[in-house]
């Protein structure tokens, strides 16, 4: 890769979209968001979303770094394009969209589809799928269109996520990277193809002229366009690369590319990542194997859906005494909040959080529970609560792949947002008892989706060159040996906890489907 090339990289996420300009040694030299407008709620735990207004954003964030670049965009060699995986929007025969979008975090499901009992359940059974694929069928996406919004499914030629729709808009062809796939789709996880068996498309409530073609991960995906060139300012007939979703770019862009490292994503969801060399299922769900941004490679993917969305709740709705302090001195409320819970000791005094805001998927009826208050307990004791309880689900995610593969990790490299956070990274580090290193560009995704684009478009030779010139860590977190005790005791309570109140979740579900007055 010259001196003078710089790959664009496009990471459309679940709140905004980024757009960054990197050069050969993994320096940003342009970055800008774009806030997704709300998403739309039709119904309680119901999540869709306007897809033009993903392509509008990540537009306009691009705009904004090509004119950043002024004269440099001449050199720009490549665009690498990630998204948030699972948000699924069906196209018609002309690629226009036949709804909304529905994002990965809904949790709508179809009603008595029953269990499958024909040669299928047998084979998903002796794969060690069944349970998997019992979850898929009834929160498939593609299943609830075709029972209750039958004339749109008619109309659907295509089902798109959201990055393979925006490499329509850029591109003119609608394909789909391997890396970008998740568990609605009929994927043959160890051969990385579709399942040619239309009985198993049946299953999965898609036809096989509905899945788009696959590309290699880290594969180009098509050209920009004329239309998309003079729409966005990127040179026409730049190579559009995809290597995977963006937590497996953001594993890429973290410089995890083996399995004696893992890559923790602190954003809206954390995502908890180790490489691995095969595809293996855990039956409880725990945690979920995936294919990476790196061709014929996988990800163990454990971690918390609602992840630091759940501190935004708590910013929201308990720390707004903070959040008025945020604002009138100019910091982030997260850094008040660090501030605040400097001499919280650990473990709160006695609170424990589950962090179920949303349920995770081996515990799919579960809430989010805070235990233990006492007049005692102010916010910054709730807040630490909070941090630890996300560090403990992280721990649970990662026994559960120690105990089916034997891994044991030396380091954790750490992204996303609350990365920026000591008191975060510390917490994770005690919890856990391995070192968490901060890297230096904030953006995994972005980085590891400019190392597919800057491999795929032939800049370097291999993933590991890329990563090697591109990635850099920054501060490791050493854990605190006077903490290990006090985290061992709690870590055994907060998974001995859940069973004891799962039944009341389950008790009490139907009042969650009363709609608000």
């Amino acid at each position: 890769m010259s001196e003078r090339d710089l790959i664009l990289a496009i990471d459309c996420g679940t709140q905004n979209v980024k757009a960054a300009v990197f050069d050969p040694d993994g320096k940003e030299l342009a970055l800008a968001r774009r806030a997704h407008a709300p998403d739309i709620v039709p119904q309680p735990r119901w999540m869709e979303h306007d897809p033009e207004d993903y392509y509008q954003k990540s537009r306009d964030a691009v705009r904004e770094v090509i004119d950043a670049l002024g004269a440099d965009v001449s050199r720009l060699r490549a665009v690498g394009l990630t998204s948030q995986r699972g948000t699924v929007i069906p196209l018609d025969k002309d690629g226009n969209p036949t709804r909304n979008a529905i994002v990965y975090q809904d949790n709508r499901f179809t009603e008595d589809l029953g269990p499958l009992r024909n040669l299928w359940g047998l084979f998903f059974s002796i794969m060690g799928l069944k349970s998997a694929i019992e979850y898929v069928r009834t929160h498939s996406r593609f299943i609830w269109i075709k029972q209750y919004q039958p004339d749109i499914y008619e109309k659907t030629a295509v089902f798109t996520q959201v990055a393979s729709y925006l490499n329509y808009r850029l591109t003119g062809s609608i394909n789909e990277s391997v890396g970008m796939m998740v568990g609605m789709f009929p994927l043959d996880y160890k051969k990385l193809d579709w399942y040619p068996f239309s009985g198993i498309h049946d299953i999965f409530g898609v036809t096989p002229e509905q899945l788009p073609p696959l590309v290699r991960p880290g594969g180009i995906t098509g050209h920009i366009t004329e239309k998309a060139s003079a729409d966005t300012g990127i040179p026409a007939g730049l190579p559009v690369v995809v290597g995977g979703g963006d937590i497996q770019a953001g594993v890429v862009g973290m410089g995890v590319t083996d399995n004696t490292r893992a890559a923790l994503s602190l954003g809206t969801t954390i995502d908890f990542n180790i490489p691995y060399h095969k595809h293996i299922s855990d039956k409880t769900l725990r945690f979920i194997t995936w294919p990476a941004a790196v061709p014929d490679q996988y990800v163990l993917e454990a971690g918390v859906g609602s992840g630091f969305l759940t501190v935004t709740w708590f910013k929201n709705e308990i720390a707004t005494h903070e959040a008025q302090l945020a604002e009138n001195s100019g910091k982030a409320t997260e850094d008040i909040l660090d501030e605040a819970t400097a001499d919280v000791p650990p473990g709160s005094l006695g609170l424990m959080v589950h962090p179920y805001w949303t349920p995770p998927f081996y515990r799919d009826e579960a809430r989010g529970s805070i235990i233990g208050l006492t007049m005692s307990h102010d916010r910054p004791h709730i807040y630490r609560a909070i941090l630890e309880g996300l560090a403990m689900e992280t721990l649970n995610g990662y026994e559960a792949i120690q105990e089916r593969t034997g891994i044991t990790i030396d380091e954790i490299r750490v992204s996303g947002g609350a990365s920026q956070s000591d008191q975060v990274l510390q917490i994770l580090a005690d919890v856990m008892q391995v070192p968490t290193v901060r890297m230096e560009v904030q953006e995994a995704a972005a980085v590891g989706t400019a190392i597919s684009a800057a491999v795929g478009s032939g800049l370097f030779s291999t993933i590991d060159d890329a990563v090697n010139a591109m990635t850099h860590p920054k501060t490791v977190f050493t854990p605190k040996q006077e903490n290990r005790d006090i985290y061992q005791f709690l870590y055994k309570k907060y998974t001995d906890l859940y069973p004891r109140i799962a039944d009341y979740y389950k008790e009490t579900a139907f009042l969650l489907e009363a709609k608000d007055a």
